[in-house]
C-alpha cells in the first residue's frame, strides 16, 4: 500500500501544480490519507488548527450533515471557491474521499473528467 499512496501522492503534486487547484484525500474521519497539496490559501480554510493531519471538525460536519457522502458531492467553500468530494469504495463500504477545492471560476468539469477516468482504474 505504501507504494501506491507514494504514487499517488506524486500525481496529486503534479496536478494540483499543473492545474491550480489543491487536492486531499481523507477517511471518512477526517483524517489526511495523503499530503494535502496545491493552493495553501485554500487548504488552510478546511485544516484543523494546529493539526496538520486532519481535516477541521467544522468543515466535516458540514459536509456530511445530511450523512455520508455516497457519491460526488460539490459545495460552495467561500466567495471565492468550491469543494468536490468524490468518494472512494472497496466493494463493500465506504473508504476514503479525495477532494479537490478550485476558483469558482473555473470550468471543473473537463478536470473531474479526467481525474474520474484514473478512478476507475
Amino acid at each position: 500500500m505504501e507504494k501506491q499512496l507514494a504514487l499517488l501522492q506524486q500525481l496529486f503534486n503534479e496536478t494540483a501544480a499543473i492545474h491550480d487547484i489543491a487536492i486531499f484525500m481523507m477517511d471518512t474521519q477526517g483524517k489526511f490519507i495523503t499530503r494535502s497539496e496545491g493552493n495553501h490559501e485554500s487548504l488552510q480554510s478546511i485544516m484543523d488548527v494546529g493539526h496538520n493531519d486532519r481535516i477541521s471538525s467544522q468543515f466535516l460536519s458540514t459536509l456530511f450533515e445530511a450523512g455520508p457522502i455516497l457519491q460526488q458531492k460539490e459545495y460552495e467553500l467561500n466567495s471565492k471557491s468550491k469543494v468536490i468530494l468524490i468518494a472512494l469504495h472497496n466493494n463493500t463500504r465506504l473508504v476514503y474521499y479525495i477532494g479537490f477545492i478550485y476558483a469558482i471560476q473555473m470550468n471543473f468539469e473537463e478536470k473531474l473528467s479526467y481525474i474520474d477516468g484514473i478512478k476507475e482504474q
